[in-house]
């Protein structure tokens, strides 16, 4: 059902012309993952992972799916989700509650940039529920974080398109 659902998003969606199209998916590296890869033309790759280390090493599966011949799609880097949590009352300070460094680690061990360290605030969730989404809140943290993934990715992008490699 799920692939069905992604080809008819893909197919019978007027997208008309577009700079990027992002398709957030869960984790994994299911039929999905393998429809998407084969079947659109993908540009590249952002993988997003959380600190604690079950979730890192399903998301080595997931770099190692894309790199895998046949599939191989250019991954611009890694956003590190649910970072730290910093409660309202206290917005300068930093707490590891998942762990601390996964994406750093993936990064280190694949040649790949952090594009982002996504914190976790009460406040996201509230407003996401809300249908504010995270660049619209009153959050200079989450706009900072958030306007600079979208520049870094900008950026992987374009040397992507201009030399057909990516910088680290």
């Amino acid at each position: 059902m799920i692939t069905t659902a992604l080809k008819q998003l893909m197919m019978d969606v007027a997208w008309g012309e577009l700079d990027y199209l992002v398709v957030d998916m869960p984790p994994g590296t299911g039929d999905i993952y393998l429809t998407m890869a084969q079947q659109f033309p993908l540009s590249a790759v952002v993988i997003v992972t959380t600190p604690q280390q079950v979730s890192v090493a399903d998301t080595r599966k997931s770099i190692e799916m894309f790199r895998m011949q046949g599939i191989s799609k250019p991954i611009l880097g890694i956003v590190e989700n649910m970072s730290y949590f910093s409660p309202m009352e206290l917005p300068g300070s930093k707490y590891h509650i998942f762990g601390k460094g996964g994406a750093e680690e993936l990064a280190s061990d694949y040649g790949l940039p952090v594009l982002a360290n996504i914190p976790l605030f009460q406040s996201l969730t509230e407003k996401a529920d809300e249908g504010i989404p995270a660049i619209m809140q009153d959050n200079a943290i989450l706009k900072t974080e958030f306007i600079q993934l979208a520049e870094k990715v900008a950026q992987q992008m374009a040397v992507l398109n201009a030399t057909g490699e990516l910088v680290s």
